[in-house]
């Protein structure tokens, strides 16, 4: 144990909007008793929490681990190119002679066949409903 705590440098959160109410601040109590007895046997590791869906991302880590907190906003991993398409299904003639817009589900999902068939990196967003 003694090994384990004295070179224990990071404590990482993930998801740390989640830890709110109650269970936050059980949260909290716990992050705080790891931290003193880390720095009983001498280590001061760094907290590292991690939200990305927060609106106050300092005072609610300052108030989970007690401790000044620094947010680091600014993402600096690669990103490739993006392009957004809104697709408008065509309109067609059926066998009435009336005037329709194929469906948006087949034709969503004839061009994101064809996008990943082109090895290209893809997402795809459709509304879902419960059917019976």
């Amino acid at each position: 144990m003694e090994r384990f705590f004295s070179n224990l440098r990071f404590i990482v959160v993930d998801e740390s909007h989640y830890y709110r109410g109650v269970i936050g601040s059980n949260m909290a109590n716990l992050l705080r008793r790891l931290l003193r007895v880390a720095e009983y046997y001498g280590a001061s590791p760094q907290f590292i929490c991690c939200s990305a869906t927060i609106g106050n991302p300092e005072d609610h880590t300052e108030t989970l681990i007690g401790r000044k907190a620094a947010v680091v906003d600014n993402n600096g991993s690669f990103q490739g190119s993006q392009q957004f398409v809104f697709w408008n299904p065509p309109l067609y003639q059926n066998n009435k002679g009336c005037t329709l817009r194929r469906s948006s589900f087949s034709e969503s999902s004839s061009l994101f066949f064809k996008s990943c068939a082109g090895r290209s990196s893809d997402s795809g967003f459709y509304p879902v409903q419960a059917g019976s």
